[in-house]
């Protein structure tokens, strides 16, 4: 027969462990908003980021994944995380992304790309599309730069706000990003 439902953390779904996993999700959708928004206001942030003395308590309960843990990302760094199946990889990535632990800068942009999506939600999108449906600046742009377009008599902030928002979609190449998008899918093979 089936196997019971699994929560974003692979783990049995249980209604604690759902409420947990949503909020987790709403966290992280905060937190890219919020850094977006940032971005645009600040600029890229280009500093190191410095984690130290976290834990990362254990989502299914019992004693914390990580102890006292601590590290520091560079700009340019490459890192890779490496362990076994179960010994919080993903929720640690996760919870960076949330901001739950480090003192991570909010206008510093993070994406988490979870390992278990819902395909349904896709289902009828092009690869290309799902691909620049992730960019959540590029959206909030464009949506804003839509809205903003569409006023009849817009006043001198809003047209200066708009100004800004052209300049940006330009900053971020957002007219190529479909090509960009599609040589992405095309080099992953």
């Amino acid at each position: 027969g089936g196997g019971a439902a699994m929560d974003a953390f692979g783990e049995p779904e249980t209604k604690v462990r759902s409420a947990h996993a949503r909020e987790l999700e709403e966290e992280l959708e905060a937190a890219r908003r919020e850094a977006v928004r940032l971005r645009a206001e600040q600029g890229a942030y280009t500093g190191a980021i410095q984690i130290e003395n976290f834990c990362l308590p254990n989502p299914g309960g019992g004693a914390n994944l990580i102890d006292e843990g601590e590290f520091n990302l560079v700009p340019g760094g490459c890192y890779g995380l490496i362990g076994r199946n179960g010994k919080g990889k993903s929720t640690l990535l996760r919870a960076l992304a949330a901001r739950r632990i480090g003192n991570i800068p909010a206008s510093v942009t993070m994406h988490y790309v979870s390992q278990d999506v819902d395909m349904d939600q896709y289902a009828t999108m092009q690869p290309v599309e799902v691909v620049l449906e992730a960019d959540l600046e590029r959206a909030l742009l464009l949506e804003q730069n839509k809205e903003l377009e569409a006023l009849e008599s817009p006043t001198a902030e809003q047209s200066v706000l708009l100004q800004r928002v052209i300049e940006q979609l330009a900053l971020i190449e957002a007219d190529t990003a479909p090509d960009r998008a599609l040589r992405l899918l095309t080099n992953l093979g």
